[in-house]
């Protein structure tokens, strides 16, 4: 069975303006709905900037933290990308919006010239934007814009400074760096398998270009990157009317090449983000064609409360079991002497062990609430109904209530 496809939708970008495009989203809630609109086409990946009032580009965390928050409430599942790259910011301010955690951020490991300037990503930039999102538990994707970035990515995999396994972003047609050509594309391809065999990749083409690139992604089994970002025209002649139309034209192509869009489980399993195990199983059981389908609990507080259930009851299993088995050695010449029933041992058992079981309900309650993957991937930040705790430290934070984003973090801290 051929790969399902991760189709990326690139909202905004830094250079397009609603003189480029009228459908180009600017404002915060203009992009919440351009990437509900491609969601519901057949993107789970959305990959996100922000721009000031004036349309130029931003990295104020704040923005990105309310982008975040309307996706989640909007696009139930999806994968969030923000942009670490230079035309928002400079130096760390590139990297302002990484403790928001999202799943994703792009981060590119070397310099190459654009069309007005050079894309300048100094070695220390770029050892300090993988440190923190490796802190922060944050997926980057590669952005590759020439061949050295490849073996760059993959030298910072081996030595720790990036997680494996990598997801890399073959980046063709921008001005001043690698053009688009058939023969190079599949050497980067081959490259990145030979050396990086575990690694994901996606294709991104820009301006007309776009759906070549489209096209060589599906025929040679990486994923596809769309949207008003790259390309603001359907065709030479008509400008395209959304996000979701250019998404719809990527899912329209996939059976030419005997694939299909990517669920956002499968893009989540596929690009190893956590947890693909409790999540993803979760996921399928309670998904409209899953076996319990019927109950309609998938993105509600329930399918939340079964998916950290399942975490941490083998962690509230084995701490109980090693607390009853180390109680029951040191009371078993009593209980023998005393000739107790089996009820009466039992209940002696956790009345000694109370305490202890107090410890460990608040252990397992903390690892509930810190998890993150699992939990947004069945529920997450359902508007006005639950917010994962770190998600809304983060959030918090971004906004500038500091004490109540201090707060949070001290009970996390402390239940956990």
């Amino acid at each position: 069975m051929a790969t399902p496809c991760i189709i990326t939708i690139a909202i905004t970008g830094s250079v397009p303006r609603k003189q480029d495009n009228p459908a180009v989203p600017i404002t915060v809630a203009e992009q919440i709905e351009s990437t509900h609109e491609a969601f519901e086409a057949g993107a789970t990946l959305a990959h996100c900037h922000v721009r000031n009032d004036d349309e130029t580009p931003s990295s104020d965390p704040e923005k990105f933290g309310r982008l975040m928050e309307g996706i989640r409430a909007h696009c139930p599942g999806m994968i969030l990308q923000l942009s670490t790259g230079g035309r928002s910011g400079s130096g760390r301010e590139r990297g302002g919006m990484i403790p928001l955690k999202p799943e994703m951020c792009s981060l590119a490991v070397g310099s190459n010239n654009f069309p007005t300037r050079v894309y300048e990503n100094s070695p220390d930039l770029v050892d300090w934007l993988s440190s923190e999102m490796k802190t922060h538990g944050v997926k980057p994707e590669i952005e590759a814009f020439d061949l050295s970035h490849i073996f760059q990515a993959v030298k910072m995999s081996e030595d720790g400074r990036l997680e494996k396994p990598l997801h890399v972003q073959f980046v063709m047609g921008v001005k001043n760096a690698m053009p688009v050509d058939r023969a190079s594309f599949e050497f980067f391809v081959a490259t990145l398998r030979r050396i990086a065999p575990d690694a994901t990749w996606t294709g991104a083409g820009i301006g007309r270009d776009q759906v070549t690139l489209n096209r060589w992604s599906l025929e040679l089994g990486g994923h596809c990157r769309t949207g008003l970002e790259d390309n603001v025209r359907l065709d030479r002649e008509s400008l395209a009317p959304s996000n979701a139309a250019l998404v719809r034209r990527v899912v329209e192509l996939c059976p030419e090449y005997d694939r299909r869009p990517a669920t956002t489980a499968e893009a989540r399993a596929l690009l190893s983000l956590p947890p693909v195990v409790v999540g993803l199983g979760v996921y399928m059981l309670l998904s409209r064609t899953g076996p319990l389908g019927f109950l309609d609990l998938l993105y509600s507080p329930a399918a939340m409360m079964i998916a950290q259930f399942i975490l941490v009851l083998p962690l509230s299993v084995a701490l109980s079991r090693q607390l009853f088995e180390g109680l029951h050695h040191e009371y078993d010449l009593l209980f023998t002497s005393l000739n107790l029933t089996r009820t009466r041992k039992v209940m002696t058992l956790l009345a000694e062990a109370k305490a202890a079981l107090v410890t460990i309900a608040l252990v397992c309650f903390g690892r509930a609430i810190s998890e993150v993957g699992a939990v947004i991937l069945v529920g997450g930040n359902i508007k006005h109904v639950t917010r994962v705790m770190t998600s809304a430290i983060a959030l918090e934070t971004a906004r500038g209530e500091l004490a109540f984003a201090l707060a949070l973090g001290l009970v996390l801290l402390f239940i956990s």
